[in-house]
């Protein structure tokens, strides 16, 4: 789906804005930035008038020129390998029920059975959930309770 492709582009973009916002196209640390190599975290922010601008742009443009990106993501990605996980204990891109219910007034808590989706809910053609069922949905009842995937 296009808007799966969009999220998709918008992350990898994240990824690439966070390393080459701290490393140039030769993988060296800005000369404004205090970067640690090894954590490969910036170690003191910056204020705005102290960074120069032309340096990310240079950087971007010997990427392009290079046709492809320095070896700094992969060390980047694997050094984070665990935070992108998306069975471990804080799955990525996701919340656990516990954090949700943290975040929302009490009268919106997960319901009982959290973490299971009805296949109704997986079929995008059918807009509903248990409280406000769909009046113009294209399947009937029964059929929106069958394997949408078939």
């Amino acid at each position: 789906m296009r808007s799966q492709d969009l999220a998709i582009l918008r992350f990898l973009l994240a990824i690439l804005t966070t390393v080459y916002s701290r490393f140039d196209a030769n993988d060296e640390p800005y000369e404004w930035l205090d970067v640690d190599k090894e954590a490969l975290q910036v170690s003191q922010s910056v204020d705005d008038d102290e960074y120069d601008q032309s340096d990310l742009q240079e950087t971007w443009h010997q990427l392009f020129q290079a046709g492809h990106f320095s070896e700094i993501v992969i060390r980047y990605l694997n050094q984070h390998q665990k935070q992108f996980d998306l069975f471990g204990s804080q799955p990525f891109y996701q919340v656990t029920a516990d954090q949700y219910d943290l975040l929302v007034p009490t009268k919106k808590k997960v319901a009982s059975g959290s973490g299971t989706v009805s296949i109704k809910q997986m079929n995008r053609l059918i807009s509903e959930s248990n409280n406000t069922p769909s009046l113009f949905t294209p399947k009937s009842e029964d059929e929106k309770k069958q394997n949408c995937f078939r």
